[in-house]
């Protein structure tokens, strides 16, 4: 990951449209906008820096779905972007695993596996962070939902690493679930690793 911060200047106004597009609460721009930046995050190591900075105000837009496409493009954004900037949108993406609208804590939790994709520091981070949110939720309305999905992130966070960490990490806190019937549920995740 670069460490230099990009110019606002640098970003392809397709990009700059998409996301304003975005930020503007249409409904009906959002699907649109959602899969342009999808596939222009593939290519965005000159201007991912510039673009982050312009997405990560719309992790409190008051709308979900703004929300969930926020946080699934600065997941996908992340490997690209410089490691300041990731460390930076770390903690607004854990929190999004929080949103109120679970459907969209639901979306930012399973990008989040393209954070560790590329730094072995932020991928350390994020297995730690992760490793805390699969504790906490416990307590949660729908833990084992949010279990699984973690479990399935640190799977393919391992399948693009290969990190023995990620994985040694994920099947000890498979053994934390009391339920037999949902700590095979978790470990069928990790089925040929």
């Amino acid at each position: 990951m670069s460490e230099a911060v990009v110019s606002k200047a640098t970003i392809p106004a397709e990009v700059t449209s998409a996301i304003a597009n975005l930020a503007s609460g249409d409904l009906s721009t959002h699907g649109e906008a959602y899969e342009f930046l999808l596939l222009a995050t593939e290519d965005s190591a000159r201007w991912a820096d510039a673009a982050c900075a312009e997405i990560a105000p719309l992790m409190k837009h008051k709308d979900g779905r703004v929300r969930s496409i926020a946080g699934q493009m600065l997941c996908a954004l992340s490997p690209n972007a410089s490691r300041k900037t990731v460390a930076a949108a770390l903690d607004d993406l854990m929190a999004a695993t929080h949103d109120k609208a679970f459907v969209t804590a639901r979306h930012v939790l399973l990008a989040l596996w393209r954070v560790g994709k590329a730094d072995t520091q932020l991928r350390s981070k994020l297995v730690k962070r992760l490793r805390a949110r699969f504790v906490e939720s416990s307590r949660e309305k729908n833990s084992t939902l949010i279990r699984y999905d973690i479990a399935c992130v640190l799977r393919r966070l391992f399948d693009e690493t290969g990190d023995a960490a990620v994985k040694s990490t994920t099947l000890a806190l498979i053994e934390l679930e009391p339920d037999a019937k949902y700590r095979k549920k978790y470990a069928g995740a990790w089925k040929g690793a």
